[in-house]
């Protein structure tokens, strides 16, 4: 049991993943593994101090424990990570909805201590056994859509679909790139003339950064610098620019 939370802890929410798939020899009884990430809350920690921290953790687990259904299970598997197993679904359609549930749980203010705070987080899901019958692929594959909602702006909820991978695999292949373009001197930049349209005079341009994939490939400036801000690589990114 997590001592802080109350809820089951990682080892027993793996220990349940293990029994659900070797118990099922008939490979027929369905259920869903969703991960949860608390959208940064790494803010709330530095604002207002690691104790109210996690209050607010054990307020977001009171909410959802109110969402659960009977067969529900839910557990705390890191910092501000937490992992939900539902069981009673008949499609993809009712599950996104019960998952909706534990998401429009945190649309109200949290407010402890007299200070108010609000909560979003993301919800990744992989089912079994459609996505995969391996306990530990299966770990992954709701991670990764996880991620892939974390990203998304029109929706904080998302199934694990199999193009998720080469996303994942594409993204980790430009951060490498980001990194290699900046040790060793990779980016391009250009300028775009600006003009003072009263004079008709050059006053100076913008200066863009440009980078190419391995095979000499633009990619986009909407991909790159995004990606740049979220793994901490943007700051290395102005100074190669100055």
């Amino acid at each position: 049991t997590d001592p802080m939370t109350n809820t089951p802890n990682r080892r027993a929410f793996n220990e349940l993943i293990n029994h659900l798939i070797s118990d099922d020899a008939s490979g027929k009884n369905e259920f869903a593994l969703v991960y949860i990430d608390i959208n940064e809350f790494t803010q709330i920690n530095d604002a207002a101090g690691h104790e109210y921290g996690d209050k607010v953790l054990n307020e977001v687990v009171t909410r959802w424990k109110f969402a659960m259904r009977n067969n529900d299970f839910i557990a705390r598997t890191g910092g501000d990570e937490f992992a939900l197993v539902i069981r009673d679904f008949k499609d993809e359609n009712e599950l996104k909805e019960h998952i909706g549930i534990f998401s429009n749980a945190l649309k109200n203010k949290i407010t402890i201590d007299d200070q108010s705070v609000f909560v979003s987080a993301s919800f990744g899901a992989a089912i079994y056994p459609k996505d995969s019958t391996n306990a530990e692929e299966l770990l992954r594959f709701a991670d990764i859509a996880m991620q892939t909602a974390d990203s998304r702006q029109d929706t904080n909820i998302c199934l694990f679909d199999i193009s998720m991978i080469n996303k994942v695999e594409s993204d980790l292949n430009i951060e490498n790139l980001m990194r290699e373009a900046i040790h060793n001197d990779l980016f391009k930049l250009v300028f775009q003339p600006q003009y003072d349209t009263n004079t008709k005079t050059l006053r100076g341009f913008e200066t863009l950064l440009r980078m190419t994939d391995t095979d000499g490939r633009p990619i986009s400036p909407g991909i790159f610098i995004p990606m740049s801000e979220k793994n901490g690589l943007i700051t290395e990114i102005d100074c190669y620019v100055l």
